[in-house]
């Protein structure tokens, strides 16, 4: 199913939907191009029927002094400059500055026919995005879809506070994170027991109204004009989690299922939250993504990485290791103990993360392990 950022989730529940949205159901009040549009769900005929005005997107010349701007340093707010991909001239990434760290937390921007953002980072970096958009070149409501990894806070905890602004976005999520954005609460309060002394720096969410989100599956794609994003289930680090390749540049967008990539100490660790991560399943991911033989992995902790298929081979190896460690000692060792000494065979010749934050990485993953090694041993027949 190919899925289109000017309707709300109620017109792209499936392929059987292809009649003409209804006024009520539009969530893409002005198309921006007077280019001819490239579906067959809306034409501009019956857009003028409901009355809405066609507005075409100011030229370059507009958004040109912006990004000549970019290169330059910081932004004019204090969010950090999207920087372009050197292989790609439509495709960038922000760093957010997450949990007040430098390269920790990305956010992409597809610059095509339709403006994507990929992940929205926490509540508490929606002002950063902002400021990143604006100076650009773009107005928030220029930005037509917000793509989320997973719901994790932070991935989607920004989403509902960036909706504020960007007026005419649609959010894409797994169909199975879709309820727990229409109504965070449980999922908050699963945040709050799973992050455990970290969940404040996680922020918070704001409910998303179901007529902005869309619910994708395995295997829909999302026509920007100019490429298309193929969404792929890979539910290892979590049931509703996604990965996105991009047909155009060959490159993967991870969220979370590749794990953690610190580009300046050359670190790549993994990430096994609680309470539903699953190792087998994020083994298979692992061969999904080295069956696209991607480009680069876009990580969304941090940026780029231009060796995937070594990062995957690196990091399938490390997800059984750091699993069977846990599985072997978490019965016998307390958790802490566990993290220093997973922390002194990867972390500890880091220096540019601080020892602190390293820490709460492991601690992270070494609390998702026991949880996962428990279910499994309750699961286990007999019991």
């Amino acid at each position: 199913m190919t899925l289109d950022p000017r309707y709300s989730g109620a017109e792209a529940k499936g392929p059987e939907q292809t009649s003409l949205p209804t006024q009520r159901g539009i969530a893409w009040a002005r198309i921006r191009t007077w280019e001819p549009l490239r579906d067959e769900v809306l034409n501009l005929a019956p857009l003028a029927r409901l009355g809405y005005p066609r507005v075409a997107r100011m030229a370059d010349a507009r958004i040109k002094p912006h990004r000549e701007r970019l290169y330059a340093g910081a932004t004019s707010r204090g969010a950090m400059p999207f920087e372009r991909l050197p292989w790609d001239p439509n495709t960038y990434y922000t760093d957010v500055h997450m949990f007040g760290e430098r390269e920790f937390g990305s956010v992409y921007l597809i610059d095509d026919e339709r403006v994507a953002l990929v992940e929205t980072g926490t509540s508490n970096d929606a002002d950063a995005i902002l400021a990143a958009v604006h100076d650009f070149g773009y107005n928030p409501e220029d930005v037509d879809a917000l793509v989320v990894s997973h719901i994790h806070l932070d991935h989607a905890g920004g989403a509902g506070f960036l909706l504020d602004a960007m007026r005419n976005a649609t959010v894409y999520v797994h169909e199975r994170g879709h309820k727990h954005l229409v109504d965070p609460s449980r999922l908050l309060a699963s945040a709050t027991d799973a992050l455990q002394d970290m969940a404040e720096s996680f922020g918070t969410m704001r409910p998303i109204r179901p007529d902005r989100l869309v619910a994708v599956r395995d295997g829909d794609t999302l026509d920007l004009g100019g490429r298309v994003l193929t969404f792929h289930h890979t539910p290892g680090h979590a049931p509703h989690e996604l990965i996105v390749t991009d047909a155009k540049n060959r490159c993967i967008y991870t969220g979370d299922e590749a794990g953690l990539w610190f580009p300046r100490d050359n670190l790549l660790m993994p990430v096994t939250p609680a309470p539903s991560f699953d190792l087998t399943n994020n083994l298979a991911s692992f061969e999904t993504m080295l069956a696209f033989e991607p480009r680069a992995l876009l990580f969304s902790h941090f940026g780029p990485h231009t060796e995937p298929r070594a990062a995957i081979e690196t990091q399938r190896e490390r997800y059984e290791l750091w699993s069977a460690f846990v599985r072997e000692r978490y019965k016998a060792k307390d958790e802490e103990a566990m993290v220093e000494e997973l922390f002194g065979r990867y972390g500890k010749g880091a220096t540019f993360y601080s020892r602190e934050f390293l820490h709460r990485r492991i601690r992270n993953s070494v609390h998702g392990l026991v949880v996962y090694h428990r279910r499994l041993e309750h699961a286990a027949p007999g019991r």
